[in-house]
C-alpha cells in the first residue's frame, strides 16, 4: 500500500473519531436540556424548569408528596414534554359522624268533637335525631364519595296530628256526651213512633225512623226469647232536658249533652220496675241479653259498668243508643265505648 494511501485512511479514521466525540457532546447538551413544566396542586399553580426526564422524578424535584390515593393527569412514569401541565388532586378518605333529623310524620285522625269542614293541631311535630357514621372520600377539598356504615336513632320523631271534625249531629254514629255537646235548637226531621210495648206516655218514645225500625226488630227478637221489654224514654228536646236536669243524680245529662236529643237512644225497662229505671236491669236475665245481642240490631249499652271515666256517666245498662249493625258490632267485639272508639283529642 502506498504511503499516500495510508494517510488519507488516518485522516478519516480522525475525522470519524472526531464526528463521533462532538455528536456524543451534542446529545449530551441536547438530552440534559431543561424542560418548562406546570404543577398544579393543593391550590397552588407552579411554574417551573425541570431537567428530569419523568413526571415522578420532576414532581419529587419540586418537593411534593405524593400521598397513596393521590389522582395524577398522568401517569408518573410518563417521559416529561416541554410546557406540560401536571395536574395533582389530593384524594382523602376519614370516617365522619354526623347527627342528622328524623322528619316527623302527619296524621290525621277523625275527632267528634270537631264540626265536619273543620279541623285543627293536636300537637305540633317534633324531629327526631338520628347519629350517622360515615366514610367521606374528598378530592382536593370537595366531597365525591360518602358511604354510610352505620346510625344510632338518639330521639325518635314525634307526630304532628291533626284533628279533622267528624261531628254532624245527623249522623247516626255521631258522639254526643258533656265534652261535645248539641245546639239548643237542634231537632231531628225524622221522628217517628216505634211500635213496641211502652211503659210510658208515647210522646216520649219518639225515636228517628231507622233507629224506631231497629228496636221494634230488638223487641220482637227478645220476646221470641221470652223476653219482655218495656220502652220508657226515647227522645228529648232540649228544653226537656233542661228541666229533668239533676246535676248531682251522676245519671242525668246537661241538655245538650244527651244522647235522647238525637233521637236514637231509648230507656227500657221490666213490668217489675213499675214504668221507672233500674241499675238491677243490668243483672236481669232481660239485661243479659241486652247486653249480649243489642248489636245484632245496631244498639249497644252506651254507659257500661267501668267505664264512667271515658263516658262521664255512670252504668246504665238500661240505656242502649242506636249506630248501625256495622259499628256496634264492633264496639260489642272489642268491648269499648263510642268514646274510645273515637279517641280522645
Amino acid at each position: 500500500m502506498s504511503i499516500k494511501r495510508k494517510t488519507m485512511k488516518k485522516k478519516l479514521i480522525r475525522n470519524i473519531v472526531i464526528a463521533v466525540f462532538i455528536g456524543s457532546i451534542f446529545y449530551g447538551f441536547m438530552g440534559n436540556k431543561s424542560k418548562n413544566i406546570i404543577i398544579e396542586v393543593d391550590g397552588m399553580v407552579i411554574e417551573r424548569k425541570t431537567t428530569e426526564k419523568r413526571v415522578g422524578q420532576a414532581i419529587k424535584e419540586a418537593n411534593i408528596n405524593l400521598n397513596d390515593n393521590d389522582k395524577l393527569n398522568c401517569k408518573i412514569e410518563d417521559k416529561i414534554k416541554n410546557n406540560q401541565k401536571i395536574v395533582i388532586n389530593r384524594v382523602l378518605t376519614k370516617s365522619e359522624e354526623v347527627i342528622e333529623p328524623i322528619e316527623f310524620n302527619e296524621v290525621i285522625v277523625k275527632d267528634y268533637k270537631t264540626p265536619v269542614g273543620e279541623s285543627r293541631v293536636v300537637s305540633e311535630g317534633v324531629q327526631g335525631q338520628n347519629k350517622r357514621f360515615y366514610t367521606v372520600t374528598y378530592e382536593d377539598g370537595n366531597e365525591v364519595n360518602k358511604v354510610l356504615n352505620d346510625e344510632e336513632v338518639l330521639s325518635e320523631p314525634v307526630d304532628r296530628v291533626i284533628a279533622e271534625g267528624i261531628f254532624e249531629a245527623d249522623s247516626l254514629t255521631v258522639c254526643v256526651n258533656k265534652s261535645r255537646q248539641l245546639p239548643s235548637t237542634y231537632q231531628p226531621s225524622d221522628l217517628v213512633l216505634p211500635n213496641v210495648r211502652s211503659a210510658n206516655s208515647n210522646n216520649r218514645l219518639y225515636m228517628r225512623k231507622e233507629a224506631a225500625g231497629a228496636l221494634e226488630e230488638l223487641f220482637k227478637a227478645a220476646e221470641k226469647e221470652n223476653y219482655y221489654l218495656y220502652a220508657i224514654s226515647g227522645y228529648r228536646s232540649y228544653s226537656y232536658q233542661k228541666s229533668i236536669y239533676n246535676p248531682y243524680s251522676g245519671y242525668s245529662a246537661p241538655p245538650g249533652a244527651s244522647e235522647h236529643q238525637l233521637g236514637l237512644a231509648m230507656d227500657i225497662t221490666l213490668a217489675k220496675y213499675n214504668g221507672t229505671l233500674s241499675v238491677n236491669f243490668g243483672n236481669t236475665k232481660e239485661g243479659a241479653w241486652i247486653r249480649e245481642n243489642a248489636h245484632k240490631y245496631g244498639f249497644i249499652v252506651r254507659y257500661l259498668q267501668g267505664k264512667e271515666e271515658v263516658t262521664g256517666y255512670k252504668y246504665e245498662p238500661w240505656h242502649i243508643r242506636y249506630l248501625g249493625v256495622d259499628l256496634a258490632t264492633e264496639l260489642y267485639e272489642k268491648g269499648i265505648t263510642l268514646e274510645e272508639y273515637y279517641g280522645e283529642y
